[in-house]
C-alpha cells in the first residue's frame, strides 16, 4: 500500500535501537544466512547412482518448492532510506534479512495460512510473508482496529487500502491474507499484459512493486521501484522473502488450516 515517505517504515525509537544492536551483532551471520538461502532455493540436481552415474529417466525428478521462483532474481535489498527509517546504518540485502528475521516470530504462526492462500493464486508463500514484514513489521504497526497507525488507510498485516478495496476478515486472518494475495495476483496479470516478454520472476517482482505504488506507476520493467516507497519496495520485499523461503521447519504433510489464526 502506498505510504507517505515521511511515515514509511517508522517504528518507536526503542525498537529501532534494539534492531540496530541486533544488526551489528549478527551481520556476519545474516550474510551467511543469505548465502545459504540462495543455495537452498536452487533446485537440486538428480542424485547419482552407486556407481556415480546420473540416475536414469525412471527416477523421480527433483522436487521444486513453491518458493523456487525467488532464486531466479537477485535484488539489492533495502534502500538506505528504508534502512535508516528502521534504525539501521546501511541498506542492502543484509538489512532486509535482518528485518525479516526480526519479524519472523510474528509471522511464523501464520505460515500455514500463507502457504494455503499462496497455492490458491500460484504465488510463492514467502513473498506474502515478505510483504507482511515490509508493510507492518508483522503487525506491530497496526492500531487496535487493525488499521495502519500511521495513516489509518491500510488494513491488516498486508495493508489492504480501504480507499480502493473493502477490507475483508480480521487483521491477521485468512480472509485478509487471501484478499491481499488476490490483489497481488491481479497485478501480476496486468503486468503480464503490459510486459509480455518478462520472465515469471520479473512479472512477480513487477506485481510486488505495483502492490505498493499502483500498476499505473510501474512504468519500466528495468526499474520497477522508481516510484515505490523508499524506491526499493520490491527489492526489499524480494530479499526478505528469500530469507523466509529457507525457514520453514513445519512438517510438509501437515494440513494448512481453513480458519482464522489471528
Amino acid at each position: 500500500m502506498p505510504v507517505p515517505a515521511a511515515l514509511a517504515e517508522r517504528k518507536p525509537a526503542a525498537g529501532r535501537a534494539a534492531d540496530a544492536q541486533a544488526s551489528s551483532a549478527s551481520s556476519t551471520l545474516r550474510a551467511a544466512s543469505y548465502a545459504e538461502a540462495q543455495t537452498a532455493l536452487r533446485p537440486r540436481a538428480p542424485a547419482p547412482d552407486v556407481a556415480g552415474a546420473p540416475v536414469g529417466a525412471g527416477a523421480p525428478e527433483a522436487k521444486v518448492g513453491p518458493n523456487a521462483i525467488l532464486a531466479d532474481l537477485q535484488t539489492t535489498g533495502a534502500s538506505l532510506s528504508t534502512a535508516r527509517g528502521q534504525g539501521y546504518r546501511r541498506g542492502g540485502v543484509a538489512t532486509s534479512v535482518a528485518m525479516a528475521e526480526a519479524d519472523s516470530g510474528r509471522l511464523d504462526d501464520l505460515r500455514p495460512i500463507f502457504e494455503k492462500v499462496a497455492a490458491e493464486f500460484d504465488l510463492p508463500p514467502a513473498i506474502l510473508m515478505g510483504i507482511a514484514s515490509r508493510e507492518t513489521r508483522g503487525g506491530t504497526q497496526l492500531n487496535a482496529e487493525g488499521y495502519s497507525r500511521w495513516d489509518g488507510q491500510g488494513f491488516g498485516i498486508m495493508q489492504v487500502d480501504k480507499n480502493s478495496h473493502t477490507p475483508q476478515g480480521s487483521a491477521r486472518g485468512i480472509e485478509h491474507i487471501r484478499q491481499a494475495a488476490g490483489i497481488l495476483a491481479g497485478f501480476r496479470d496486468r503486468m503480464r499484459a503490459r510486459y509480455p516478454d518478462a520472465s515469471p520472476a520479473e512479472l512477480l517482482r513487477l506485481a510486488v512493486a505495483a502492490y505498493n505504488c499502483g500498476p499505473g506507476n510501474v512504468r519500466s520493467a528495468a526499474t520497477p521501484d522508481r516510484r515505490t516507497t523508499g524506491k526499493d519496495y520490491s527489492s526489499d520485499v524480494w530479499a526478505r522473502a528469500q530469507w523466509y523461503a529457507t525457514q520453514d521447519q513445519r512438517d510438509p504433510a501437515a494440513p494448512a488450516p481453513d480458519g482464522n489464526m489471528g
